[in-house]
């Protein structure tokens, strides 16, 4: 896979040009959102800090609802193109106790390998690529929204009339100065995770089978592996960050967490690079204003012990283009009470879950019991298990056409 650069137009070319849209943000929905735009004949600058193909910490779980708004964006058979094998059963391990169920049929994969076809699909679609390209700062002014960005050293100012923030976690910084109010948990975990290739695994332990995704869970966070493309292992965490601090790493705070489970600590022979993240539980308001949207991890996010944050991801996007559409031809206020109304109705009313399991996953004694049932009687996880990965009955569009 090549690198994604600036290319053309020029980087004067990027400054005289008055966008329709900015999407500052090249994962899963800054490109979907930079795709469907383009495909409506708007013109799309998408920005990334990042060289692609680049390495982000996921467990790259994708659902039966994600896999279906990726088929209403227009990329079905996105999962084929990238080779990501199918994931059927799920092995949870706490208190040294194992249950192992079947899933609805999902995919994993990489986001090295999925973001870098998305912001292709992007490409092709008509949106300008520019990456790596630094915004870090927003200001509304008469003649619509600026975007001052850095590119190796250099300074820019891009003008825009809407821009949509798909920046994740570190999207907080372009938000400075603004209305808006960014609340972080007490208590946020730290995201950590890499990627090992089957082969170096195996010369040092059995691995994990294919099609499983087994998740570890300990008092202080939890441990996630699945097969993803190419034979390799997706290692992806959350932790207390006095985990970390009392273990002095993220090695030997996820094999803590491991041997509490009642897993074997990771193998020794296997050298990796770690990546970590910003504490991870958030939430962000306004999710709009004057021409600017949030979308994806910007506008919050809640631990994803259930694998569901990409699924929120896709499905915000797919409901936000139309939106953002309208706000190229003029800004009005209804739009951010419609953008709200739908997270609330597509992807907020779904965080319920992940609150829920987050909890009981904390504390112990709950945690302890829970284990027990479901050891004793495996099926009374089915019907949660259902609940986070079953698709929708209707598609994300057809649910936007029966707005009121």
């Amino acid at each position: 896979m090549s690198t994604v650069s600036i290319g053309q137009p020029s980087l004067a070319g990027l400054q005289e040009q008055r966008w329709d849209s900015i999407v500052i943000g090249a994962g899963v929905a800054g490109s979907i959102v930079a795709k469907l735009l383009a495909e409506r004949s708007r013109q799309v600058l998408l920005l990334d800090r990042d060289t692609f193909p680049r390495f982000k910490v996921c467990g790259g779980c994708w659902n039966q609802r994600g896999l279906a708004a990726l088929a209403d964006a227009g990329l079905g058979d996105v999962m084929d193109r990238v080779g990501a094998p199918t994931t059927d059963r799920i092995k949870l391990c706490s208190e040294s106790r194992t249950v192992g169920r079947n899933l609805p049929p999902g995919r994993s994969v990489s986001r090295t390998r999925l973001d870098h076809q998305l912001l292709s699909s992007a490409s092709a679609a008509g949106a300008v690529c520019a990456a790596p390209l630094v915004a870090s700062h927003i200001e509304i002014t008469p003649h619509g929204q600026q975007v001052r960005a850095r590119y190796q050293g250099q300074s820019l100012q891009l003008l825009a009339k809407s821009v949509v923030i798909a920046a994740g976690l570190s999207s907080t910084n372009l938000l400075r100065g603004g209305p808006w109010q960014v609340k972080q948990s007490a208590g946020s975990r730290i995201g950590i995770g890499t990627v090992v290739p089957n082969h170096v695994w195996n010369q040092a332990s059995p691995g994990i089978e294919p099609g499983e995704v087994l998740m570890a869970v300990a008092d202080q966070g939890y441990v996630g592996m699945v097969h993803v493309e190419d034979n390799q292992i997706a290692i992806a965490a959350a932790v207390d960050r006095s985990l970390l601090r009392d273990h002095g790493g993220i090695e030997s705070a996820v094999n803590a967490v491991l041997l509490q489970s009642g897993r074997p600590a990771l193998p020794s022979a296997v050298v990796r690079t770690w990546r970590a993240t910003l504490p991870l539980t958030r939430r962000v308001t306004p999710p709009a204003h004057h021409g600017i949207f949030l979308v994806g991890d910007a506008v919050g996010y809640i631990e994803p012990f259930t694998g569901e944050g990409m699924t929120w991801a896709a499905t915000g996007a797919v409901a936000l283009v139309d939106l953002v559409d309208e706000a190229v031809d003029g800004w009005r206020e209804e739009l951010a009470a419609a953008w709200s109304a739908r997270l609330g109705r597509l992807v907020k009313h779904r965080q319920w879950v992940c609150r829920s399991v987050q909890w009981g996953l904390r504390h112990a004694r709950v945690r302890r019991v829970s284990m027990a049932m479901i050891d004793r009687f495996p099926r009374l996880i089915d019907p949660l298990l259902a609940q986070i990965n079953r698709a929708n009955a209707k598609s994300v569009t057809s649910m936007l056409r029966n707005e009121v």
